[in-house]
């Protein structure tokens, strides 16, 4: 079932995706919710209107490719092919992961073609360094749907920030922030906030996939503030309370608080603002507010072993 907001947001109904495209979401082997995958497949088929790009950025295994590509194969018979261009290193990731789904010699791009084999005239894999070579890849056409699971650090951040956001497309261009309830990617929100000048939050998916189009370009001087990274840390602070807030007044459904605590979530965010700068002592007294358990999830358990160090002191 989609979001609700996001299904209005594209005039649809929250069951909008057909049962037979569920059964084989289900059987991917993905690392994004059942959910996640339903909010894709309809971005692909009901929003996207074949203007601008589409990008898979962090494709890993496919699963997430294989969801955008089928809505791309479902849209009415007519118009141009377009393909998925889905970026990955494929650098052994996805063969550690999904280990028991997939033969132990099959490679991540071997792996990635298996997924999307049933729709392989919509997707083109790229192989690729993002942090290296993302700057030099030449683009067609702007990008109107780009899922963006891979700012899984600043740099990277950066790179993929500083390509898709010369190329927008007004009123159409959405983005799909796959991490954004990774506390420790902390740039994803307080860039968030500087960008909702340019744009708004249109719905998402659980848990925490946020779903950002523009109504407007993104100027030259808010362009190179986020590609530098140039906030103050007062800046980050209260970018990172603003979004919080938003989400709050708006688009709890995305945050359940029965499944998580979004002050815990916020409260880690501000943490790693302070921890990436190296201000340790900062990050730790703000983390200590976090409740223990939120930190001891399997999924959150970094958190505390970054912060406090692996012995969790």
């Amino acid at each position: 079932m989609l979001d609700k907001q996001l299904a209005s947001s594209l005039g649809l109904p929250e069951h909008a995706v057909p049962d037979f495209r569920l059964d084989e979401f289900a059987r991917l082997a993905s690392q994004t919710s059942l959910a996640e995958r339903e909010s894709l497949y309809a971005a692909a088929r009901h929003a996207y209107t074949q203007e601008g790009e589409v990008w898979d950025i962090g494709c890993a295994a496919g699963g997430s490719s294989f969801c955008l590509a089928a809505g791309m194969q479902d849209k009415p018979p007519g118009g141009p092919v377009c393909r998925v261009k889905c970026f990955d290193l494929f650098g052994g990731y996805s063969a550690r992961t999904f280990d028991e789904r997939f033969a132990q010699e099959m490679d991540d791009i071997d792996i990635f073609h298996a997924q999307t084999r049933p729709v392989s005239e919509y997707v083109t894999a790229v192989k690729m360094d993002l942090t290296t070579d993302l700057d030099a890849y030449a683009l067609e056409r702007p990008v109107e749907l780009a899922h963006i699971d891979a700012a899984k650090s600043l740099t990277l951040w950066r790179a993929i920030f500083g390509k898709i956001s010369a190329a927008i497309i007004p009123g159409r261009t959405i983005w799909i922030f796959q991490d954004f309830e990774r506390a420790r990617l902390p740039w994803q929100v307080y860039s968030l906030a500087a960008m909702m000048s340019v744009g708004n939050i249109i719905g998402g998916a659980r848990y925490g996939t946020v779903y950002f189009r523009f109504s407007s370009d993104i100027g030259a001087g808010l362009r190179r503030k986020i590609i530098d990274d140039d906030f103050t840390m007062r800046e980050r602070a209260d970018n990172v309370r603003r979004v919080f807030d938003m989400i709050r007044d708006d688009h709890m459904s995305l945050f359940p608080e029965a499944q998580i605590r979004l002050g815990d979530i916020e409260n880690t965010v501000l943490a790693y603002c302070h921890y990436w700068k190296n201000d340790i002592e900062r990050a730790q007294k703000i983390l200590r507010n976090t409740s223990p358990e939120y930190l001891s999830h399997p999924g959150n358990a970094i958190y505390s072993q970054e912060i406090f160090g692996i012995n969790g002191v």
